[in-house]
């Protein structure tokens, strides 16, 4: 990654993918329950993912890279707030 994008972005690439190395490590219950009482957290980790792996797979600016990062990680945290309302709403009922 570094050779094709520069220091900074092999440094958050591997961040991103050194923590999900780490996450590997922790017991499933542990991390169901952390998912649970962190929804938006859980979700955020999307955002350096996408954003890595357009950088690293497609030959687009970084800025442009950035741009689609911040729609589709929207997108996402959008998505998945409307389905746990929804959600929540029919349990209510």
């Amino acid at each position: 990654m570094i050779e094709k994008r520069g220091v900074v972005i092999g440094i958050i690439a591997a961040l991103t993918y050194g923590t999900l190395a780490i996450v590997g490590w922790i017991p499933p219950h542990r991390l169901m329950r952390w998912s649970r009482q962190h929804p938006v957290l859980d979700e955020l980790f999307f955002a350096p993912l996408l954003f890595g792996g357009l950088a690293y797979l497609t030959p687009l600016s970084l800025v442009m890279c950035l741009v689609i990062t911040a729609m589709g990680t929207a997108l996402l945290l959008g998505l998945t707030g409307w389905i746990r309302r929804t959600r929540s709403q029919r349990a209510t009922n």
